[in-house]
């Protein structure tokens, strides 16, 4: 059975009949051979580089004893070609996924938080961008030691758009991990943060609404609350769609300074 890679013998014609139709057919039929014969011995090449770490000399062997390359005269234009192949699809694959509307997308949601903000027990349930329902924010495994921290006030500036941010966020303290080097403690932490874009020109408002997991750590108005995490959007009402992941991390000083940084990979931001 022929490998994948490997070419047929050259094709000739019948001994009786060197000219004419047949002889077209058998020059074209080898310019075709020869052709996949280079193109199988770029694509064993950028296999050897990619995926086998080789080096440039281990890909001086020639294919199929070809006359053309019997003498060996520029392998190293070859070695070359090979490579800038390989970078060409790999570049030609980012391409296609930037094509797709996928993007690298940084925002900043600021704004301060006082003591009303907090209220005991796990937060309520909270109307998504799309008016579902959405309970992340509600997870608290006992119920006696969850605090909620919510704020509708905050502002939203970045890639994801300039508007204002709410943020509805569930802290666990019964399961916190007290460290040595803390006052207090880290906490896990669900939140549900809304991201509203207004209405600009011909395009309407709309809203992101992101699911965000993570740690709280230190003690409110005792050390500055330190927070670290990832998300994910969970529904948006953006035209297309929004969608993606990325990480969080935010501070809340001891004045009640608060500043959340979102990154992540986001279609259609």
């Amino acid at each position: 059975m022929m490998s994948r890679l490997s070419a047929p013998s050259r094709i000739t014609g019948p001994a009786e009949d060197t000219s004419g139709s047949h002889l077209v057919l058998d020059r074209e039929a080898n310019n075709l051979l020869d052709r996949l014969d280079h193109w199988e011995y770029l694509i064993r090449g950028a296999k050897l580089i990619i995926f086998e770490r080789a080096s440039l000399k281990d890909l001086s062997v020639p294919y199929q004893d070809r006359s053309i390359l019997k003498k060996r005269e520029t392998p190293v234009r070859i070695h070359i070609f090979v490579i800038l192949a390989t970078l060409f699809t790999l570049a030609f694959g980012a391409s296609l996924t930037m094509a797709a509307g996928i993007k690298t997308v940084t925002g900043t949601i600021s704004g301060s938080v006082t003591a009303s903000d907090l209220t005991s027990d796990a937060c309520p349930a909270v109307t998504d961008a799309k008016d579902g329902i959405d309970t992340y924010d509600a997870i608290c495994s006992d119920p006696g030691s969850c605090i909620c921290l919510s704020v509708t006030r905050l502002s939203l500036s970045g890639g994801f758009g300039k508007g204002t941010a709410s943020l509805f966020v569930t802290v666990d303290e019964n399961a916190a991990l007290t460290t040595s080097s803390n006052v207090g403690a880290c906490a896990p932490a669900f939140g549900v943060i809304t991201l509203t874009i207004p209405a600009k020109g011909k395009t309407a408002e709309f809203a992101q609404t992101i699911n965000a997991v993570g740690s709280v750590c230190g003690t409110a108005q005792t050390t500055t609350l330190v927070a670290l995490g990832g998300f994910s959007i969970e529904a948006s009402s953006a035209n297309p769609e929004s969608s993606g992941s990325g990480t969080f991390n935010g501070t809340v000083s001891t004045a009640g300074a608060l500043s959340i940084k979102l990154s992540g990979l986001i279609a259609n931001p």
